[in-house]
């Protein structure tokens, strides 16, 4: 995935997943995105609709019309006809082929920068009410995230430890360029549970627990996110951890701290 491809006056960057047409860059749901890269890794070659249901959706159930959908929104990407394709051909019965014009663009810079954010399903929650007296600790947050890897908030069950590090994320935002993730794990009896989550939200496919880690650092390398756990006192050791093998910056809400390399307390 870490190739750059010049397709016309297309220009698809698959590393940042960033799809631009003379250099505007035009917004891809990641699915639709990652059918486009799968194709051109493949370019004048049939990939198969199994191929790219594996690729793209891993082991989960899709129906023929999701991917029928998503081959139409690349489509579209590309303002491509189905009756007379000049890029994405149906092989009835069998798949797709991509038969473009394509040449490798791997020494050119990307003239927008590319944008890497959570799903809907790992958004922060939307703000109901405003946080009131809270402004110290706040204050404080911001400080300790810009100078640690990993933070973990704690305090007595019940004192809003949840909305100050919610509230403490929408205010950095700005300081992270590829997003902040939020995941409530109330529900998770694993930590590989959560593992598979992450996993999911990057649109990676389903792994053994050591080899997906393992493409989420490397989709997590060089990036600047923020990820936001909350409700993790029953999985801190675990997910320690996992956190341990991470790349990327975190940010850790909790009751109980997280024993993990780099990890900077604060209290509530």
């Amino acid at each position: 995935m870490g190739t750059r491809y010049q397709c016309g006056e297309f220009h698809v960057d698959a590393a940042n997943r960033c799809f631009l047409r003379r250099d505007r860059e035009i917004a891809l749901e990641p699915r639709v995105f990652a059918v486009i890269a799968k194709l051109l890794a493949r370019a004048g070659s049939l990939v198969s609709r199994n191929e790219l249901l594996d690729a793209v959706w891993g082991h989960r159930y899709v129906t023929p019309s999701t991917l029928n959908r998503t081959i139409g929104l690349a489509r579209r990407a590309f303002g491509d006809d189905s009756e007379q394709p000049r890029y994405i051909q149906t092989v009835h019965g069998a798949g797709y082929r991509y038969i473009g014009p394509i040449g490798s663009a791997a020494n050119e810079t990307v003239a927008v920068k590319a944008r890497f954010g959570p799903p809907p399903t790992a958004r922060l929650p939307a703000r109901v009410d405003e946080l009131i007296g809270r402004e110290r600790e706040l204050n404080e947050l911001k400080e300790l995230l810009g100078l640690h890897r990993a933070l973990t908030v704690t305090g007595p069950g019940g004192m809003g430890k949840t909305q100050c590090a919610l509230e403490a994320a929408r205010r950095a935002m700005a300081d992270f360029p590829d997003g902040v993730w939020f995941f409530d794990l109330a529900r998770i009896e694993l930590a590989e549970d959560w593992l598979r989550a992450l996993g999911a939200a990057l649109q990676l496919p389903s792994a053994a627990p050591d080899l997906l880690l393992e493409h989420i650092c490397d989709g997590l390398s060089e990036r600047g996110a923020l990820l936001v756990l909350d409700n993790c006192d029953r999985l801190a050791e675990s997910l320690g951890a996992l956190r341990t093998a991470l790349t990327g910056a975190g940010s850790r809400s909790s009751a109980r701290a997280l024993s993990i390399s780099g990890e900077r307390c604060g209290r509530t």
